[in-house]
């Protein structure tokens, strides 16, 4: 049998440079259980990271919260001033007055020739601003100046309650679930001075039918924003009754509204609400609708 011929000298001499390189240097023969065990670490960090996301999305919570927009009626029902005629202003009376139920807040000389018209406080009520001055022009129906009707009680406007009101809003039914899982409700407004205001507020009530444009109008004063309400809630405006949450705010706003001191009155005022509420369920936030 012919035997194989021995391998030349530099393939010898390669051979042994080769395993001289890997004697060495060591980390060459290590690198695969190196790697392997870095490869392992890792997998068992993400698995961790997965296990521990897993755990607080079935059984721990986040906390929510949503704001929207109301309008505040802690000293009584706000009032717009308009007029049936067309005229114009011969008469504006002071802001900042609380005017008895009859008195003269304003008057108009008709274009028609007619005597003079005559603008009377309906209730006892405080002018907060006017919107024209003397001399100009006025049409029916459009606001000349805006009032609060002190101390008026939420029922006289429609609402179904009695109590205390900070604000009322008007938000479509699907937003009823947000107010009756809250876990509170805050609601912040300004005074006349321009000063913010927070109170702690409950949900006294959410009226079980849409309103009317009308009815929004007799409720907040503003037949301009009822109009707006019914056409950011597509005609179906349920009307949310927030009360006070702490007794010692409403005692304290009804000695505001009793002493009609302008600074302290916030009804006609925007009001911001906010809605905090904690899920038990965070999967169904991240992937659902949340609040």
């Amino acid at each position: 049998m012919t035997q194989p011929p021995p391998p030349s000298a530099s393939v010898s001499h390669a051979r042994t440079q080769a395993n001289s390189l890997l004697e060495v240097s060591p980390a060459f023969s290590n690198l695969g259980s190196t790697t392997a065990t870095r490869s392992w670490v890792a997998l068992g960090a993400v698995v961790l990271v997965l296990l521990a996301a897993l755990s607080w999305g079935l059984f721990g919570t986040v906390t929510l919260q949503q704001t929207m927009g109301g309008i505040s009626v802690s000293n009584g029902l706000p009032y717009e001033v308009s007029i049936p005629k067309a005229g114009r202003i011969a008469r504006l009376g002071p802001e900042g007055r609380v005017y008895s139920q009859g008195d003269e807040v304003a008057s108009v000389l008709p274009y028609d020739g007619g005597p003079v018209y005559s603008i009377t406080a309906p209730a006892r009520m405080l002018v907060t601003g006017w919107e024209t001055v003397l001399g100009s022009p006025v049409t029916p129906e459009v606001p000349i100046g805006r009032g609060v009707l002190l101390g008026l009680q939420p029922e006289v406007g429609g609402l179904a309650t009695n109590d205390p009101l900070v604000a009322v809003t008007f938000v479509p039914l699907v937003d009823y679930q947000s107010f009756a899982e809250a876990v509170s409700i805050e609601v912040a407004v300004l005074n006349l001075g321009g000063e913010p205001t927070t109170y702690p507020a409950k949900m006294v009530s959410f009226s079980a039918y849409p309103s009317s444009q009308d009815r929004i109008a007799q409720i907040t004063g503003s037949p301009t924003l009822a109009a707006n309400v019914m056409e950011v809630t597509g005609g179906e405006a349920y009307i949310v009754a927030l009360g006070f949450e702490n007794p010692d705010d409403a005692q304290a706003v009804a000695a505001a509204t009793q002493s009609a001191d302008p600074r302290s009155i916030t009804s006609g005022q925007a009001a911001t609400i906010l809605l905090t509420k904690v899920s038990t369920n965070p999967l169904e936030v991240l992937f659902g609708s949340g609040l």
